[in-house]
């Protein structure tokens, strides 16, 4: 059935329609069907244009279908509505800026998405996925400081997780965050440390002035699956400042 403007149907006809089309097009989904969940959604948003769960649920689909271009058509007549009550509807604030930025990244514009991304989070702020994608474009944008920023929360998050730990201590350590970055890289050793959480303490024991333990902390990473293959030479420079 195509749909038909709000004047023929009647306001509250159209947006009974509405609502039934995107109940539809969430089946469609369920099933797979991502093409014919477009269709729906967009007719919904012809029938109630201001509907906010429609149009953000089409732009999910227009991602899906790897179609970024067409994202701010479905969005931008929400983006007043979503401003105006963000602080009372911060989900549907974090989802519309979430959608924004991963349009904005498919195109290529990754200091936009960056920009969005961050507005998302402050809406989700235990959001993990949110967290994960701005660590991942402050590491590539070269932020140091935001991505270790993103990592605190994220062990806040997930305290029994050494990888999160070794990321944060590597972000630190690059900062020259010294005891934050030995703090973040011992949690994750008592957590479980890997020979890369080992390398990493040691390379930052050898800059702060402590290459015995340098070395203590490269031989046990040598000692362990996966060490690479710079750890000899790790080892041997660490033992010539020791001497």
């Amino acid at each position: 059935m195509a749909a038909f403007p709000p004047s023929c149907l009647g306001v509250q006809a159209a947006e009974r329609r509405a609502a039934d089309l995107y109940h539809l097009a969430r089946e469609a989904r369920f099933q797979g069907d991502e093409a014919q969940a477009a269709r729906w959604l967009e007719e919904a948003t012809l029938l109630d244009e201001d509907a906010v769960l429609p149009r953000l649920e089409w732009a999910d689909v227009l991602l899906f279908l790897g179609r970024p271009e067409e994202v701010p058509g479905a969005l931008d007549p929400i983006a007043a509505r979503v401003e105006s009550r963000a602080d009372s509807a911060p989900g549907e604030a974090a989802s519309f800026w979430r959608l924004q930025a991963g349009a904005r990244l498919r195109v290529g514009d990754r200091e936009e998405a960056t920009r969005l991304y961050e507005r998302a989070a402050a809406h989700a702020p235990w959001d993990w996925g949110l967290r994960a994608q701005l660590v991942g474009l402050h590491r590539l944008g070269g932020n140091r400081v935001a991505e270790a920023e993103h990592l605190s929360v994220l062990a806040v998050m997930a305290p029994e997780s050494p990888d999160v730990r070794y990321e944060l201590g590597r972000a630190l350590l690059e900062l020259e965050r010294w005891r934050e970055a030995e703090d973040a890289l011992r949690a994750a050793i008592a957590l479980g440390g890997s020979t890369r959480v080992w390398e990493a303490l040691g390379d930052l024991l050898l800059a702060t002035g402590r290459p015995s333990q340098a070395v203590t902390a490269y031989e046990r990473a040598h000692d362990l699956p996966g060490a690479s293959e710079a750890l000899a030479e790790k080892i041997e420079r660490a033992r010539a400042k020791r001497r």
